[in-house]
């Protein structure tokens, strides 16, 4: 009988609801003395931090679609026996099970539906704005009509309160909405009451800025008799007052803010009571504060969470009482409504997921420059075959619908449901092109299709670039404006070559004419050059945002765009271009392939790359220079697919294989077939050579790998098991590993079962000689002067490798034969340790693909791992623990039927990975790109005076990168940490967050770290440290503490804490030093920046209070001659002090252009550029050089996540990333503009540099 666990370890056959999964994940965390933040990170899934929180916080449950993420996180806390994750697993969906059947019948809450007049009965916790709503209306009333604005944010229950406060009440009045034609609403509007809800429709829906005005002065008009009553977002409150009619309704606005505490107890219990049901104690309480009540009330939009909730957790209730189980179970405030729309797409099909994304993201409206919002749609406007998915997402109460419309319940969706937030990220840029295409298209028509209207020139270049890649395909209008605009496009060609020849004839007889037009033109050239400057500037801009959207797919175009926007003009928007061409991982394109392409292989030399595509060919490339790639040969001679490739040791020879049932050899310097060996059994799948180049392993539909001799095609064994169809092979040394359908590996040793080599090597082959028509070896010229091999018996497995749960698609062996790396179906890679070939283990998996991966390899030196698969990525993992480097996705968003990716390959230097995919392309990706591939969660900490060396931090090590070559940086050494790492400014000393609340201080002269000493830093983990610039003062703090603790280190082998500082009233969040070391700044949750004078670190004084900030100060960094201090906010602004005189410093300039909080800044090096980064995956440049006007300089793009430090290092930035590599970004033009000729490929064509360019004369900037 096994002993029962100790009180404090994790049971997970205790669980049975929410809080207790809750409580025991959290005991296996801390058990592993981990960190929430530490499991996110080594997790490594892209956003999954507040994911992962809200498990062991008790806010949510796992999903249906979280159960890869689930097992993840168990493995990173310890648990590794099968038989623990499936009790884990038990208890998971013990704790998200119903308990008995859903109730049914009429529910007492409307989850994201608002409440109307008919649902008045259950409308509770709204009595005193609903009375004051009725009592503004009838003052109107009595005053003959008048505007009246009910402004409130999204979620703040302003439909319920039209509906079932004041119309139920006054029994009078319909409530309409704008709609995408508010003209004609406009006709159906009457009074005395008029109600027009979800007003900022007129925005969303509208595109007709003509329509919009004249809807708004007939409203105007309609108010001189009649009470009008408009509802709306306030997000949309500066865009309406932007029209002058609505201006006097500000002076009858009743603006809704959160409901108060007796409102939500009211809104929970009243309803239950009614419908004679019982809350069970603790239940409203426990509500309460998952709202995360502050001063007695929740955040304004928060009502949408608590009716979802509510409803869901009555549906999944049975009996007279609601409890708390049944609250946890359906989800709770925090996760509710996406285990509804989870539960929703549960049971789809692949398919019907791609389509429940197009469906989706059709609902929402876009924009850059307001919040997202629901839109409503034409059922026949629909994809088709969407009726079945409208029906799981309407039965789940998040979607509504009528005969004719279909729309999403409530915004609130938008930013509850995990997912929905990732598509809508991800599919961003398409769909703010989509809608600007669409309005275009619109316009077009209610013009009477005027020619005038169409696109022309670079706009239609990249609308049709934009119909080639999107996943969400245009409508019919929008189609045939499409068509119309390069119908067009071709009539004006034709025209101006007819033209041109008509020019040429007149311009004998211009020559007089010439002469008189000179002396008018002078006085018109300035007006000339002004209106050419003009234009220039405007096609800057415009190609520079071309640039952007095009980039994640081609970011060769996409360099070469930025460059000649620059070369045209140096605006602001071409800057950014410029700099940013290298910030996403970069890629040339090779094209030729009609269809898939399946396999792609290097050559051993690197100068020779092979691809082999469903179209029957197999193409040679030349890539000896890796930047510029050029075509060799097409190989034809397959029938059907050719889906393998092998190339002899020395490279002079190529076999391919594919469904014709063949293998062929081809001479690779003449591209002329050597020898056809048929495959017993049909279609060939992998390929391999052995070492020597003389034995041939093939594998494929028969179920076998068979090694034939290449000089003769004879058969020399035939290696059986279990694995069904061989969908791929390795072969090193005397092991061969072979995968198949039965989601086995196996491996067979080949130790003496191979002949000796030959004497000597045989002469060149002669060309399309076939072995299998001629076996003879004396008559065949591809045997002279080899020595046949002879047959020997068939061989059985020495080792079978089980765990895969579908089919292995590939597998490889590292350089040294001493690990496996096997990948299929179940979408979770496998490294295996064979240092005992006959006894293989399994090292660990490589969780993060989402479905199947097909191409899994070793780099040459067998530090990195590459896989490739259909959720359309490629990844790059660390080969010595598993830990995620880097995400390649060539085209976000795309279907697997043109994103998947099915193989990759390392150069032999390792330069550069190769990568095959659905799209027909292969990519040449550089590796690793200005990316500092750390792992997790980097932060850069310390760069080098001369910008050559950087060190980053992530979580659990800090590692030395030699960036001289910022395409290509290379990590030198790397020391173990525990969170916090810092170094002095000289970087002779570093510290480190110890366990328990320590620090450790290290010395970092010698070629090694040496510890000088340890302290204690209080009760919880410090995660912010400066040093002084001489490096003999250390501040350090933690976000969790009030306190700031100071170390003289005049001795660094024995540091003296001396007094510390105190004075915030929040959390005080980092630290900064000013140049003279003398200023210590710091940045604090109470919403200020504080100054303290540390000339006498014994005695250390506040100096100054800085204020102005409206949320938390986050962060904050000095210019490198002290007169100015920028302080960064969640208020979403960066502000610039002049401290000048520390004692009596003064606001010189707030920055404003960033869409969420900001976190980051540093200072260039010269004081001329300020970096700032935050929430969102993009770095603002500011020219700083008069700090009282600071103006935007450029805005970085293209990286990943939000940015979490920012460093300068010389004429580079280092950004770095929550689960995703530091960025390295050059900030010097010139240099930028070198990289892209040196790299980008090829340059732009006559007919794109015309498309993008009208009317320009054409430029090669690389050439100037």
């Amino acid at each position: 009988m096994p002993e029962p666990a100790a009180p404090d370890e994790p049971q997970p056959d205790r669980i049975r609801t929410r809080r207790g999964f809750a409580d025991e994940l959290t005991l296996l965390r801390e058990r592993a003395g981990l960190t929430v933040r530490q499991v996110a990170a080594r997790v490594g899934v892209q956003g999954a931090h507040s994911t992962i929180g809200d498990w062991f916080a008790g806010r949510g449950l796992p999903s249906t679609t979280s159960r890869e993420l689930l097992i993840k996180v168990l493995h990173v806390c310890g648990e590794d026996d099968p038989a623990r994750i499936e009790a884990w697993l038990a208890g998971w969906r013990r704790a998200r099970q119903r308990r008995g059947s859903p109730r049914s019948g009429p529910s007492p809450y409307r989850g994201l539906a608002a409440y109307q007049a008919d649902s008045a009965g259950w409308f509770f916790g709204r009595s005193k704005p609903t009375k004051l709503l009725i009592a503004m209306v009838e003052r109107l009333g009595e005053g003959g009509g008048g505007l009246l604005l009910l402004v409130g944010p999204s979620g703040s229950g302003k439909s319920s309160l039209i509906g079932a406060g004041l119309i139920a009440t006054l029994e009078l009045g319909t409530v309409h909405t704008p709609g995408a034609r508010p003209m004609e609403t406009l006709k159906g509007l009457e009074g005395p009451l008029i109600v027009l809800d979800q007003f900022e429709e007129l925005f969303t829906l509208c595109e007709d800025e003509a329509e919009r005005r004249a809807f708004v002065t007939g409203v105007h008009a309609l108010a001189d008799d009649n009470v009008v009553v408009l509802g709306l977002r306030s997000d949309f409150y500066t865009q309406a007052l932007n029209h002058p009619e609505l201006v006097a309704a500000t002076e009858n606005q009743l603006t809704l803010g959160p409901m108060d505490e007796d409102g939500l107890r009211a809104a929970i219990a009243e309803p239950a009571g009614k419908a004679g049901l019982t809350l069970e104690p603790g239940l409203t309480d426990l509500i309460l504060r998952d709202l995360t009540l502050r001063d007695g009330a929740p955040a304004a939009g928060a009502l949408p969470l608590l009716s979802h909730a509510l409803y869901a957790t009555w549906r999944h209730g049975h009996g007279p009482a609601i409890t708390i189980a049944d609250y946890e179970a359906a989800g709770g405030i925090a996760g509710a409504i996406a285990l509804s729309a989870d539960t929703a797409c549960a049971e789809l099909t692949e398919p019907q997921r791609a389509l429940a994304r197009r469906l989706l993201l059709q609902l929402v409206h876009v924009a850059d420059d307001t919040a997202d919002a629901r839109r409503r749609v034409a059922r026949q406007h629909l994809p088709e075959g969407a009726e079945e998915i409208l029906d799981r997402f309407i039965a789940q109460r998040l979607l509504t619908a009528d005969r004719e419309t279909v729309e999403i319940s409530h915004e609130a969706l938008l930013t509850a449901w995990p997912l929905l937030v990732s598509w809508l990220k991800e599919d961003r840029a398409a769909l703010l092109a989509g809608r600007k295409l669409a309005a275009d298209a619109a316009a077009w028509d209610r013009e009477g299709r005027d020619p005038a209207s169409l696109y022309q020139g670079n706009r239609l270049a990249a609308a049709q670039d934009w119909r080639t890649v999107t996943t969400h395909p245009p409508g019919p209008l929008t189609a045939e404006f499409l068509d119309a605009s390069a119908e067009l496009a071709r009539r004006q060609a034709r025209a101006a070559r007819a033209g041109a020849r008509r020019l040429r004839r007149l311009v004998a007889g211009l020559g007089v004419l010439l002469v008189l037009a000179c002396l008018s033109g002078v006085a018109a050239l300035n007006e000339a050059a002004i209106a050419s400057e003009q234009r220039d500037i405007a096609l800057s801009r415009q190609v520079a945002h071309q640039a952007s959207a095009v980039r994640a797919a081609d970011p060769a175009l996409a360099a070469r765009l930025a460059q000649a926007a620059y070369a045209l003009a140096p605006t602001t928007e071409a800057r950014g271009g410029l700099l940013s061409a290298f910030g996403v991982p970069f890629n040339l394109r090779l094209s030729g392939h009609t269809d898939y392409v399946h396999d792609v292989e290097y050559a051993p030399g690197g100068k020779i790359l092979a691809s082999a595509s469903k179209d029957g060919t197999v193409r040679l490339w030349d890539v000896g220079l890796p930047h510029r790639p050029r075509p060799l040969a097409v190989l034809t001679g397959h029938i059907g697919e050719v889906g393998a490739l092998a190339f002899t040791p020395d490279g002079r020879r190529l076999a391919s294989g594919g469904d014709d049932g063949t293998v062929r050899v081809w001479d690779v310097a003449t591209a002329r077939g050597l020898l056809t060996m048929p495959a017993a059994g049909g279609a060939v799948y992998a390929l391999k050579f052995t070492s020597d180049g003389r034995v041939l392993a093939s594998g494929g539909a028969a179920g076998e790998i068979v090694l034939r001799d290449v000089a003769t095609g004879r058969t020399v064994n035939r290696l059986r098991g279990r694995q069904g169809t061989v969908q791929d092979l390795a072969v090193h040394g005397h092991l061969v590993a072979g995968a198949g359908d039965e989601g086995m590996v196996h491996l067979w040793d080949l130790t003496g079962k191979l002949p000796a080599p030959a004497p000597a090597p045989a002469p060149a082959p002669a060309p399309d000689a076939d072995p299998a028509s001629n076996p003879d070896p004396a008559s065949n010229p591809a045997s002279a002067g080899s020595r046949p091999l002879s047959a020997r018996a068939d061989l059985r497995p020495s080792a079978t490798l089980t765990g895969h749960t579908g089919r292995v698609t590939s597998v490889a062996f590292s350089p040294d034969g001493k690990r496996l790396v096997t990948a299929g179906d179940d979408s979770t890679p496998r490294v295996w340790d064979l240092t005992r070939p006959n006894h293989p283990r399994l090292r660990f998996t490589l969780p993060g693909h989402r479905w199947i991966v097909y191409g899994a390899t070793f780099s040459p030196d067998g530090t990195t791992i590459a896989t490739a698969g259909d959720d359309n990525t490629a990844r790059l993992w660390d080969a010595s623990d598993g830990r995620p480097l880097q995400t390649l996705t060539p085209r976000p968003g795309a279907p697997i039927d043109t994103g998947a990716m099915s193989d990759v390959a390392f150069s032999p230097d390792g330069h550069t990975l190769a990568t095959a995919s659905y799209d027909h392309l292969l990519r040449l990706w550089d590796l690793p790109g200005p990316a500092l591939t750390g792992g997790g969660r980097t932060r850069p900490v310390w760069a080098a005076p001369d910008g050559r060396t950087v060190i980053t931090g992530n979580g659990d090590r800090a590692l030395r990168w030699d960036v001289s070559d910022p395409h290509r940086p290379l990590s030198r050494t790397q020391v173990r940490t525990e969170g916090l790492v810092k170094l002095s400014p000289d970087g002779s000393l570093m510290v480190t967050a110890g366990p328990g609340g320590t620090i450790r201080l290290w010395s970092l002269t010698g070629p090694a770290p040496t510890l000088l000493a340890t302290m204690s830093a209080g009760a919880t983990p410090p995660d912010s440290a400066e040093f002084s610039a001489d490096r003999r003062v250390l501040a350090v703090t933690a976000t969790r503490d009030f306190v700031i603790r100071i170390w003289d280190l005049t001795d660094p082998a024995r540091p003296r804490e001396t007094r510390p500082l105190t004075g915030h009233t929040g959390f005080v969040n980092s630290l900064a030093f000013a140049p003279s070391g003398r200023l210590l700044a710091s940045f604090g949750y109470d919403r200020t920046a504080r100054l303290w004078d540390l000339t006498d670190v014994a005695r250390p004084a506040t100096t100054a209070v800085l204020r102005g900030h409206a949320n938390a100060v986050y962060h904050g960094a000095f210019s490198p001659d002290g007169r100015t201090l920028a302080t960064t906010s969640q208020d979403t602004t960066v502000r610039l002090w002049d401290v000048t005189h520390p004692a009596s410093p003064s606001s010189s300039a707030v920055l404003h252009g960033h869409g969420t909080y900001v976190d980051s800044v540093a200072f260039s090096g010269d004081g001329r550029l300020l970096a700032t980064g935050g929430g969102e995956p993009a770095v603002h440049l500011w020219d700083v050089t008069d700090p009282r006007a600071p103006t935007r300089w450029a805005t970085l793009t293209g990286g990943e996540g939000p940015v979490i430090g920012l460093l300068f290092a010389g004429p580079l930035l280092v950004s770095g990333a929550a689960d995703h590599p530091a960025r390295v970004w050059g900030v010097d033009p010139v240099l930028a503009h070198r990289a892209v000729c040196a790299r980008a490929y090829p340059a732009l064509a006559a007919g794109q540099w015309a498309s993008y360019f009208p009317g320009v004369a054409e430029q090669q900037p690389c050439r100037q």
